[in-house]
């Protein structure tokens, strides 16, 4: 293996840098500023879609391409994290009253709807773990009115664990279990499996704002065989396969429509009006312009 030997570099010294590499920079100051706030390293998965060649900029190619590509995926995030709250509480809302009124308020403590013992045990002591060091106030009321403290009902559970935590409890309930709730959102137990997989891995890379554009998905949600044909020409680990998903949750959910009007119409801003980047819509797995407008239309 070979050592790092990279020197750090002044925000002078990397805009030089980058001239030297064939980008355009125009205003010197402007640029220092970008790279203060977001920093060369993030900013330089924007560069590649740019570069004949590794570390060298095709003619013509300025710093502001770049950073409109950067804007567009930190708007891309936003929708995806708004849409992707919405439906987030929707399923802890779905899980925590079926799971209640099937069985009772604690049946998430009840070892016998669960797949498998030691990851319940494994489970629920941490929810066990995070109940005793709560600081909601509506934790600390019923450890003072109620005993068995921290067993609590599982609509509180719900209210602290995180989506993980809850994708978690979901993948290790028994298959009966897992139906009565998926039947619920028009889905299979073994698709709504898969993803709250995926939501929870596509909500941290929003939350760590990390890259969405022409990401590979390293989780990819299972496509339903009930799904339109048309979709079968979307690969399922894209940014276009997260919206379709999203989109088909959104107009589950009591408002749903409304929710999927405003979600649509927050896309066809964006995605309409696009950076300008070589192969641009290929790039978030729609094969054309036509063919988003194609799949949204759809839905």
């Amino acid at each position: 293996m070979a050592q790092f030997t990279k020197p750090t570099l002044s925000y002078d010294d990397q805009i030089s840098l980058l001239k030297e590499r064939g980008l355009i920079i125009t205003d010197h100051s402007k640029a220092i500023s970008y790279l203060k706030e977001i920093a060369y390293y993030r900013l330089s998965a924007y560069y590649i879609p740019y570069e004949k060649e590794r570390h060298l900029f095709q003619t013509g190619t300025s710093f502001e391409q770049i950073t409109t590509l950067y804007e567009f995926d930190c708007k891309v995030r936003q929708i995806l994290d708004n849409a992707l709250e919405r439906i987030e509480l929707f399923l802890r809302s779905q899980i925590s009253n079926t799971l209640a009124m099937s069985n009772d308020p604690f049946a998430h403590e009840n070892i016998k709807l669960f797949s498998s013992p030691s990851e319940h045990r494994r489970w629920i002591n941490k929810v066990h773990e995070d109940t005793a060091n709560s600081k909601e106030i509506f934790i600390r009321h019923y450890k003072t009115k109620y005993d068995n403290f921290p067993t609590i009902p599982i609509w509180m559970v719900i209210e602290i664990i995180s989506l993980g935590s809850l994708s978690y409890l979901y993948k290790n309930l028994h298959k009966d279990q897992q139906q009565k709730i998926s039947k619920e959102i028009d889905l299979t137990y073994l698709v709504l499996e898969k993803w709250l997989h995926f939501f929870t891995y596509v909500r941290n890379i929003c939350a760590h704002h990390a890259r969405l554009w022409n990401r590979t998905m390293a989780i990819s949600p299972i496509i339903p065989k009930s799904f339109p044909p048309e979709w079968a020409r979307i690969r399922n680990d894209k940014l276009a396969f997260a919206i379709i998903v999203i989109n088909f949750l959104l107009r589950k959910m009591p408002n749903g429509e409304i929710y999927s009007a405003e979600w649509k119409r927050e896309l066809h801003h964006l995605f309409l009006s696009p950076p300008s980047v070589p192969h641009f819509y290929e790039s978030v797995g729609f094969t054309s312009r036509e063919h988003f407008l194609q799949i949204l239309a759809i839905q």
